[in-house]
């Protein structure tokens, strides 16, 4: 899951993903290790959260209010 969080307002985003809790460092927020679907796996993430990033962003640049559901909303196209 992507959790997005503003004003103490919390949503979650199922990425459809999963990885062995083992492999999973948590204070990161990536997977552990270096085999190919770890590397992947990374990269999605990585490109989730600058996909969330630019929402907050063309958010504020449109001056509309920011929550957590209008960011949520904007990733999922809606």
């Amino acid at each position: 899951y992507a959790k997005i969080s503003v004003d103490s307002i919390k949503r979650e985003i199922s990425l459809k993903r999963t990885i062995d809790p083992e492999s999973w460092n948590g204070g990161m927020g990536l997977a552990k290790g270096t085999k190919a679907e770890v590397k992947e796996l990374n990269f999605y993430l990585e490109q989730v959260k600058s996909k969330l990033m630019d929402c907050y962003k063309e958010l504020q640049l449109s001056n509309k209010l920011i929550t957590a559901d209008a960011i949520k909303n904007a990733f999922l196209g809606e």
